[in-house]
């Protein structure tokens, strides 16, 4: 793996600050330097995650209650384009040419052409796909009621190489981040602690 790009509600890139906005349905532009907001722009309903292209100049969402994925031009600062994606689409990440949404209410990765807004590929994986890193030619899937994180290869088409249990007793494992190196990856998550005859919760 080298460094690459994690699925989140907020993205930077240079010094813009993008952020995702569940409760308004907007994303919201910061300039970092001046710690100004630059724009707020509607997009739909429940946005989750929202991945900046390479370029900088587009930026993708996804809109959970929609079922959809919003390309916003950054620099027109408008809502571009609104792509069927999945349902419950969550977690999004992009090489530019592609974006990979995890369908939370689906059990697949939405693979689909930035330039037509086609669906490329929808393979399948464990349950409750949310948390996603891309870097390279592999993309890590967390599963967000368990410490599973599943693992593709997407270089072409993509290939579930396996499913591993990083935390038998994790779980509301939403995101997933690289570091810089990309030699390891972080995964947040809720450790219940049900296997403790006290039942009690971890952190």
């Amino acid at each position: 793996l080298t460094g690459g790009q994690s699925s989140k509600p907020l993205a930077l890139a240079g010094d813009r600050l993008v952020t995702a906005n569940a409760d308004s349905g907007t994303i919201t532009l910061v300039d970092t330097g001046s710690l100004r907001v630059i724009a707020e722009i509607a997009v739909g309903a429940d946005p989750r995650s929202v991945a900046l292209t390479p370029d900088g100049a587009y930026a993708l969402v996804t809109l959970r209650s929609d079922h959809t994925l919003a390309v916003v031009n950054l620099e027109a600062r408008r809502l571009e384009r609104v792509l069927p994606a999945c349902h419950m689409p969550y977690g999004v990440v992009t090489d530019g040419r592609r974006a990979f949404v995890s369908c939370f209410g689906d059990a697949h990765i939405a693979v689909l052409d930035l330039a037509s807004g086609a669906l490329l590929y929808a393979p399948p994986v464990p349950d409750f796909p949310a948390g996603l890193a891309l870097s390279g030619d592999w993309l890590l899937v967390t599963h967000f009621y368990s410490g599973r994180v599943t693992a593709l290869n997407v270089q072409r088409t993509p290939v579930v190489v396996g499913t591993v249990d990083v935390e038998p007793d994790g779980n509301l494992s939403a995101s997933i981040a690289l570091s810089p190196d990309g030699l390891h990856a972080y995964i947040p998550h809720t450790r219940t602690g049900l296997a403790l005859v006290s039942l009690q919760y971890m952190q």
